[in-house]
């Protein structure tokens, strides 16, 4: 089973927005604009010098024909999965808000000054729905409410509960995987393991699996840092 890459759906209100296409919602900010056509500017064409000095070691992907060049990137994208969990890369490195950026298939690393690699927050940069067709959930204010405070003594434990109630394989009886891609940035491993992987890519759930209110076979769910999509007519 594969899932949409919710970075490419990132990658598309990108160039919406940079282009002021009229698709874009009315209400997207100027901050956002300004950040996505800076992104789009510097990100969406291949570096065929970056591509040409990586690929002998492995990091040129042919697919995308984007290479992962740096090496804090590449050395957490293959701690947390590689392309199995975050997909092949779909932009080469770029500065985003003072941050080395690279986009990928399933998310977006960033290196942060004095703060090494972690995932970034997608979902700061699409303020608005629909994006590329999808209808994107809003928070669920009340999960957001019970879910576990970062600053418990208790907290790993908690947010592994948390989550193996509220992400489930299954939406009734549509099969969506969602739990799956969640840990599977630790294969193999115990249950805090991958959970803690997921924390780490996704952050915590923010709401249910939800269907698309205009394509009752596209579900979501909504993390702290993405979403995950499942199309059962395309079966991805």
């Amino acid at each position: 089973m594969s899932f949409p890459g919710f970075a490419r759906l990132a990658l598309t209100s990108l160039v919406l927005i940079a282009s002021m296409s009229p698709l874009v919602a009315a209400d997207a900010t100027a901050q956002t604009s300004e950040v996505a056509q800076s992104a789009t500017q510097s990100a969406i064409l291949a570096d065929p010098e970056a591509a040409s000095e990586t690929q002998s070691s492995g990091r040129l992907f042919a697919q995308t024909g984007f290479a992962v060049s740096d090496d804090q990137i590449w050395n957490y994208f293959n701690a947390h999965g590689g392309a199995a969990v975050l997909g092949d890369p779909l932009s080469r490195q770029f500065t985003l808000q003072g941050s080395t950026v690279q986009l990928f298939e399933r998310g977006a690393l960033q290196v942060a000054p004095g703060q090494g690699v972690r995932a970034l927050n997608l979902i700061d940069l699409l303020p608005y729905s629909p994006v590329d067709g999808y209808q994107l959930p809003s928070v669920d204010d009340a999960l957001v409410a019970a879910a576990p405070s970062r600053d418990a003594s208790d907290f790993t434990a908690r947010a592994l509960e948390f989550v193996q109630s509220n992400v489930k394989d299954a939406s009734g009886e549509t099969q969506t995987g969602f739990l799956t891609l969640y840990e599977a940035a630790a294969p193999g491993r115990d249950a805090v393991a991958g959970v803690t992987m997921g924390l780490d890519l996704w952050g915590l759930p923010t709401t249910a699996a939800v269907a698309d209110p205009d394509q009752s076979n596209v579900l979501y769910q909504r993390f702290e840092r993405g979403f995950m999509v499942r199309d059962t007519d395309a079966n991805t």
